[in-house]
């Protein structure tokens, strides 16, 4: 009996446990299923969170070489705007100098032309009144010795005729007069002889003394031309060598700006094939993918300066800068080969 009711008891506990073993079946299955669907959002998330990463990651990267880009178009960009901006400068300059050099050229010729003549002119009035007093006087002179010589001659007669008798008042009156007209026939010729010698040397002087004049002004013309031509070559010696050494400052910016294109060049083909192997990862890896989206994801990229356009960009203003040097040079030749004051007369 006691064996029998613990085989019934045991077996009822059994048949328990399994009723409730089937009644926990579908929480327990549940519970499975719910940690299952819970493991695979986690790592689906996980894998979502990596993807996310990734692409933030590669716009970044992206950002950057664009900006990096930009920064170097607005380099470039402000480096010709400089270049061109120094350039302009430089030829304002130039022509303001040789504009300057030329008006003060004028200026000074018209002053010292001015004044020669003044000079000579002055000259001219002071030996005119200088030998209109000096022939007034001698004039004078000669006048004055003539009417004493007249005096004298009549005195002598007086008292000839006084002391001579009668009769030969006549002859001595004639032979007074005769005195008188040969004196004074004798007066007239000296007095034009001595006035005819004073004028021809007082002609002589003058021409001798405004050729002198002449002479000294010239020379001093000449010579502040020759100094100012000196002064305005020596400045343009100068401007040339400044010109010159800016060439040389061009020259160094454009081997750094051909050293720049080429390793962006580099950099480019760089990009380029990386950008070609992402294309073909893309395409490989999601098959699908439309050109619209595949255009999104990468969007194509602009047109970059290349070295060929840098270095025509150097060829031009290395010939703007050579031909402008010959510009400089020209005024050079002109005012050397141009005849001085001097020459020319």
């Amino acid at each position: 009996m006691t064996q029998k009711g613990v085989s019934r008891s045991s077996g009822t506990q059994l048949i328990a446990g399994m009723n409730r073993i089937h009644e926990f079946r579908p929480f327990v299955a549940q519970s499975c299923t719910h940690m299952k669907i819970i493991e695979i959002g986690t790592k689906f998330l996980q894998e979502q969170e990596d993807h996310f990463e990734e692409e933030k990651k590669k716009c970044i990267q992206k950002a950057r070489e664009e900006a990096s880009v930009q920064g170097e178009q607005e380099k470039e960009q402000a480096v010709a705007q400089v270049l061109k901006q120094l350039r302009l400068a430089n030829e304002a300059a130039l022509k303001k100098m040789a504009r300057e050099h030329q008006k003060e050229i004028k200026e000074i010729k018209l002053k010292l032309e001015a004044k020669m003549q003044q000079h000579l002119q002055e000259e001219v009035k002071k030996e005119h009144k200088g030998a209109d007093k000096h022939l007034t006087h001698e004039v004078q002179q000669t006048l004055q010795k003539c009417e004493q010589q007249k005096l004298k001659a009549v005195a002598e007669a007086k008292e000839e005729g006084k002391q001579l008798a009668s009769q030969a008042a006549l002859v001595m009156e004639k032979q007074i007069l005769s005195k008188l007209e040969a004196a004074s026939t004798l007066a007239k010729k000296e007095n034009n002889k001595a006035l005819d010698q004073l004028r021809c040397q007082k002609a002589e002087e003058l021409r001798s003394a405004v050729a002198h004049a002449q002479h000294e002004q010239q020379e001093q013309s000449n010579l502040q031309l020759r100094v100012m031509e000196i002064v305005y070559q020596a400045n343009l010696e100068l401007f040339k060598k400044a010109l010159q050494e800016k060439e040389a400052s061009l020259q160094d910016l454009f081997q750094q700006l051909e050293a720049v294109a080429a390793s962006n060049e580099e950099l480019e083909k760089e990009l380029e094939e990386t950008r070609g192997t992402l294309l073909q990862y893309i395409s490989n890896t999601y098959p699908l993918i439309t050109a619209d989206q595949l255009a999104f994801i990468l969007p194509p990229r602009k047109e970059r300066t290349t070295k060929t356009q840098y270095c025509s960009v150097k060829q031009r203003e290395t010939g703007l800068a050579l031909g402008w040097a010959s510009c400089a040079a020209a005024p050079d030749a002109g005012q050397s080969g141009a005849p001085t004051p001097g020459t020319q007369q």
